[in-house]
């Protein structure tokens, strides 16, 4: 056994395996969420397809109706304003803007590949399913399809997205 004394260059390049193996394990982890998820959504929209979710559709509608109340019905509509197309938009724009001038241009270019994507893949699966809108209790129904939610696709991606890059410089 020798004892030699480890160069800083054989410390970096220990420490740039680590890193190796430590981002590996971090891919391996996304991707096997993602094939996951991917099961689930393809399991779900076969269902949406062959009609089986107008029953569990039509219970959950009936026992969320039970919590109506005009105040709760502000309050909701408040916050899907959070996620409606011109709140989106406005914000995306500041924050893209914002970080151009500053030369942040991975946060930009992050932020507008999701935010594109999720356009992309609300609008292709809207069109692919063709799933109608149900009637509703108030207010009138959007014109575009029901399935996926734009609101729901949209702010998970855009706000998913904008945490991670907020916790990647936290």
């Amino acid at each position: 056994m020798t004892n030699e004394i480890e160069t800083p260059e054989q410390l970096t390049d220990d420490r740039d395996l680590r890193g190796v193996w430590d981002s590996s394990r971090s891919l391996i982890l996304s991707l096997v969420c993602s094939a996951s998820f991917l099961i689930l959504f393809a399991w779900l929209s076969e269902e949406v397809f062959e009609g089986e979710l107008q029953r569990f559709d039509f219970g959950v509608r009936m026992k969320v109706h039970q919590f109506f109340s005009p105040q709760l019905t502000k309050f909701m509509q408040g916050m899907t304003v959070l996620g409606s197309i011109g709140f989106l938009t406005a914000l995306f724009s500041i924050l893209v803007a914002v970080w151009l001038a500053k030369g942040m241009k991975r946060p930009a270019a992050w932020l507008m590949i999701a935010v594109g994507g999720s356009v992309i893949l609300d609008v292709s699966l809207k069109f692919s399913f063709h799933r109608a809108r149900p009637e509703p209790f108030v207010g009138t129904v959007p014109l575009t399809y029901s399935f996926p939610s734009g609101h729901a696709l949209s702010s998970f991606c855009f706000y998913g997205v904008l945490a991670g890059l907020l916790c990647a410089r936290i």
